[in-house]
């Protein structure tokens, strides 16, 4: 889900790596802390946009005409003697 940031607030995903976060960012990567970050007020939920859904591609069917190659079998060999 996409989140929209309302108030700017420094942010790490790694732990490592800070990114500073400015009002109307969106992001979708803020996992298990979404629901603190909008109880506090830094995020909110974005709005979907909803795109128009690509036209199924139409594909003609294939026939085959060959029969599949004979698989051979694998046979165990003698261990050898020592």
């Amino acid at each position: 889900m996409n989140y929209k940031v309302v108030k700017p607030f420094p942010f790490s995903v790694d732990g490592i790596t800070c990114v500073g976060l400015k009002i109307g960012d969106e992001r979708n990567d803020f996992g298990d802390m979404a629901d603190g970050l909008i109880a506090e007020g830094y995020i909110d939920a974005a709005e979907v946009v909803s795109a128009k859904p690509d036209p199924e591609p139409v594909v003609a069917p294939v026939a085959v005409t060959e029969p599949a190659p004979a698989v051979k079998k694998a046979t165990p060999k003698q261990s050898r003697k020592r």
